[in-house]
């Protein structure tokens, strides 16, 4: 599917022809490198990282409706994105450790004026409680990112990260949670991705109180748990999906060989479940416009 030069900032430009959403989130490539024993300090472990994101790009993207980058470790990998990929450019910047309850840091030197002239829908990754003592100042950076956004005229992923604020929290209460947060930040963003609550009832609930799509995202889950996860979500109304970990979390165990081993897993493997999600994705969506 090809896009107007002015189309590659609006969701449009990551979703297919038939209105599916499927992400691939490049962008947490440090989790990967630190699983993988590299240090993003070292040039040498740097050029592997580079690599692997190359590697990813290239393998993945042509299944991909759009790809997420971040701008301080894969920004290279950008030029081996295949045409048919929209690019969605995070705002964040990247820890592999981070405190939930922490305003998020961005990037440096790195803004939704930058995204813009690269050609990239805004996304801006978000832990959340409603409970919490930031909760207010999380909700005035998403507003102001979003309005922001549209001033200069592109669209704004938010992908929302719902916690536990305690361990007492019952399953309840979490799922409570997670319903107010989509309606606390239904009108901030032109789009969502979020791990919705497991219940059915409520999953559907999420949909009927967004009026924006909204993406299955929940890379805590294997594989396996994760598509399953993924059906029960567009069952209830959601139009696609994010994915990155769980789609390559066995790679520790793979790049014990080589990196030829790790590069020929991405190649099938990894590969093979991204188009399967897009298959599902497609056959869900049809079924569903029966």
């Amino acid at each position: 599917m090809f896009f107007r030069y002015t189309d590659h900032m609006h969701i449009q430009a990551i979703s297919s022809a038939d209105g599916i959403i499927g992400i691939m989130a490049l962008d947490q490539l440090p989790l990967l490198a630190e699983q993988l024993e590299l240090d993003l300090n070292n040039q040498e472990h740097q050029q592997l990282a580079s690599q692997l994101a190359v590697q990813l790009m290239k393998s993945l993207s042509a299944e991909s409706t759009g790809v997420i980058v971040s701008p301080e470790f894969n920004f290279p990998a950008i030029i081996h994105k295949a045409n048919n990929a929209g690019l969605l450019l995070s705002l964040e910047e990247r820890k592999t450790s981070l405190d939930p309850l922490q305003i998020p840091q961005l990037a440096e030197n790195w803004g939704p004026e930058h995204i813009k002239n690269n050609y990239g829908v805004c996304k801006l990754e978000l832990y959340y409680h409603p409970q919490e003592p930031n909760a207010l100042k999380k909700r005035q950076l998403a507003a102001e990112i979003y309005d922001y956004c549209q001033y200069l005229g592109i669209d704004f992923l938010l992908e929302l990260k719902i916690f536990a604020i305690s361990n007492e929290e019952t399953e309840e209460q979490q799922q409570e949670a997670k319903l107010r947060a989509v309606t606390e930040f239904r009108t901030l963003c032109d789009a969502m991705a979020v791990s919705p609550p497991q219940d059915p009832l409520a999953m559907v609930t999420v949909t009927a109180e967004l009026d924006i799509p909204w993406l299955y995202a929940n890379d805590s889950l294997n594989y396996e748990a994760y598509k399953e996860g993924m059906r029960a979500a567009l069952d209830s109304g959601a139009v696609g999906f994010v994915v990155g970990h769980s789609l390559w979390a066995e790679m520790p165990d793979v790049k014990q060989g080589s990196l030829e081993d790790a590069f020929n897993f991405i190649q099938t493997t990894v590969r093979d479940r991204l188009i399967e999600l897009r298959r599902i994705a497609a056959e869900k969506k049809a079924s569903n416009s029966v």
